[in-house]
């Protein structure tokens, strides 16, 4: 691989911009990361344990072999320690600044299951209420993995898989209002794209558990179904928090204001870099960070709330279950006392020796008295009591 296609954002002389693909020789995209008056450049690569025979595109069009990604990096400087531990498989999602540029591994959610995937309705932001409940041992999620590198001249992002399609952030780039702030921007929008991602998959997660209480309430601890669908949203709902929870802490770490003075790429003013506090957007970029990092902490928040919800709700349907099993019980007794009643005179009545009446109708007469009248009695009072 001797060349990459990326995109390239410049402005143009009417105060637009313009989106282009261009092939960068892959022994200068260093150089060309490390500019900041040229265009700013966005190479995406798609990683797999296919052979490195492929070209990376921001456009997500074919995956990419993990070899191309090795070589990427390698061409960008990165030490091996450092491309193991963000290219690896079991890579934490983490925000690291470096001298010349910082990088971050974030996990985005992709639906993959039957529950969740009938939830994808015309609103992509809003999953539908009305969905079925998600199955045991069928997983609803699965995670990509996005590892970025922010240079002062453009971005480069590796993805696990092409499940997690980056085309949004692709046709917002241009438009949004985070254009104009480079490289930094353009991480903006893709962590951004991420929070979306994960923020849909909770309020799917939040609405199975409100269609989970309606049906324990419904059910009133009768129905055994609802143990398997709290155990398969336990499930889930341990990995979007796996996935979830970090992602405020990586976005606080890229926060201007938290890089100043750590060595940055982003913090470090240099002979041809203008000191992030005097850059004209560097308030913008900062309000755009607090408020995405607001987002994910709200997101972490909710998830924590949910499972305190469910926790709850099982613990409520254990003690409707316990409560309907007394009920059961109750009326079991009640019936026994008087079925009791007909079984003890029917016994005296049986007994091989004779008795006043023995042999007789007024002997048949006492018997059906003493059986019809005290189980009749006790039979009211059992009704009045609610035992029965």
């Amino acid at each position: 691989m001797t060349t990459v296609r990326c995109l390239s954002l410049s402005g143009t002389t009417d105060d637009g911009w313009s989106l282009s693909e261009v092939d960068v020789p892959l022994a200068e995209l260093r150089s060309r990361l490390s500019r900041t008056d040229g265009p700013t450049l966005w190479l995406d690569l798609v990683q797999d344990d296919g052979p490195a025979d492929g070209a990376g595109i921001a456009d997500g069009a074919g995956p990419v072999g993990g070899g191309a990604a090795s070589e990427v990096a390698e061409a960008l400087g990165l030490r091996r320690t450092e491309i193991e531990g963000i290219l690896g498989r079991h890579a934490r999602a983490k925000a690291v600044h470096h001298a010349d540029h910082l990088a971050f591994i974030v996990y985005a959610p992709v639906p993959v299951g039957e529950a969740v995937r009938a939830a994808l309705g015309g609103d992509p932001e809003a999953p539908e209420e009305e969905a079925p409940q998600p199955r045991r041992g069928e997983d609803q999620f699965r995670a990509t993995r996005i590892a970025g590198f922010v240079h002062p001249g453009g971005v480069v992002t590796v993805r696990s898989d092409d499940a997690f399609d980056l085309s949004a952030v692709r046709e917002a780039w241009a438009e949004d209002e985070g254009a104009p702030l480079g490289a930094s921007g353009l991480a903006h929008l893709v962590l951004d794209h991420v929070v979306d991602a994960q923020f849909w998959a909770a309020q799917w997660m939040d609405d199975r558990l409100d269609d989970l209480e309606d049906d324990v309430f419904e059910a009133a601890g009768r129905s055994a179904g609802i143990e398997t669908v709290a155990a398969a949203l336990r499930g889930e709902l341990t990995r979007l928090r796996r996935w979830i929870q970090p992602m405020a802490s990586v976005i606080d770490r890229l926060r201007p204001e938290t890089s100043e003075g750590r060595g940055s790429a982003a913090a470090a003013p240099g002979p041809e870099r203008t000191p992030p506090s005097a850059h004209p957007g560097a308030l913008e970029l900062r309000s755009l960070h607090a408020e995405l990092a607001d987002h994910a902490a709200r997101t972490e928040e909710w998830l924590d709330s949910q499972h305190e919800t469910l926790t709850s709700v099982v613990q409520t349907h254990l003690a409707l279950q316990d409560q309907h099993l007394n009920v059961v019980m109750r009326k079991l007794a009640g019936w026994a006392a008087v079925v009791s009643i007909p079984t003890l005179v029917t016994g005296w009545f049986g007994i091989n020796v004779p008795y006043p009446g023995f042999g007789s109708p007024v002997g048949l007469a006492i018997a059906a008295v003493l059986v019809l009248v005290p189980t009749l009695a006790v039979g009211v009072l059992m009704r009045r009591a609610r035992w029965i």
